[in-house]
């Protein structure tokens, strides 16, 4: 029987290296694991000149290692 190893992805999160259990979530499971306020948008950077990623509550996101995420208020621009 063969052993499946444990995914852990680790990302940044508003400059803090965080350590995920797995690399596809949906925006609401990962807003919860972040704890960011309901209030809150939370983005996934995009590399060079594009616009950063929106995650909404029913966003699908596949994360990668070195990834970077952060939250905002309402009211501040990404």
């Amino acid at each position: 029987m063969e052993t499946k190893e444990k995914e852990e992805i680790k990302v940044h999160f508003n400059g803090d290296l965080i350590t995920l259990p797995k690399s596809v979530w949906n925006g609401s499971e990962l807003r919860d694991f972040l704890k960011v306020p309901t209030e809150n948008r939370l983005f996934l950077e995009e590399p060079g000149k594009h616009p950063d990623t929106l995650i909404t509550p029913d966003t699908t996101v596949t994360l990668k290692n070195g990834d970077k995420l952060y939250d905002l208020p309402p009211g501040i621009r990404g």
